[in-house]
């Protein structure tokens, strides 16, 4: 990896650019199946990245990693994103095409961006569409009511 990181070193240095270095985070994702990992720092320019413990989670570009290669933490966020949205949207007066334009427009695409690191297993899938089905019927009795 060090090989690597000093490679691409140079590459930077050929077209003019720079990285912040001490911004940079390390953070090894093993497999479940490997019990040992070494934790050796790397340089970049002189500068050591010590690499993050594998409990620790890091953010990157919205996406959440942790070094047991788990995707809990993104999950989670899925989760809180459409809890978050049916709570915005929960005593509002909408039809069913005004919910689904929501939807479309705000939540589909932010899900759609979390879900591509997550293995979506049936009971995953099943999970996710019954905590939007049900409050979106909630919601939709509600407002027939009024």
């Amino acid at each position: 990896m060090q090989h690597i990181l000093n490679d691409i070193s140079k590459l930077y240095e050929l077209n003019n650019l720079t990285i912040n270095s001490s911004k940079s985070d390390l953070l090894h994702i093993k497999p479940k199946s490997l019990k040992s990992t070494s934790n050796t720092p790397l340089t970049y320019k002189n500068q050591t990245i010590i690499p993050r413990k594998p409990e620790e989670i890091i953010r990157y570009l919205g996406i959440f990693y942790d070094g047991k290669g788990s995707t809990k933490p993104t999950l989670e966020t899925i989760y809180n994103k459409i809890e978050n949205f049916l709570s915005l949207i929960k005593y509002k007066k909408l039809t069913p095409s005004q919910i689904s334009s929501l939807f479309n427009l705000i939540l589909q695409s932010s899900l759609e961006y979390l879900l591509q690191i997550v293995s979506t297993h049936k009971n995953i899938q099943t999970k996710l569409s019954r905590l939007f089905t049900t409050q979106t019927k909630k919601m939709l009795s509600l407002s027939k009511k009024y």
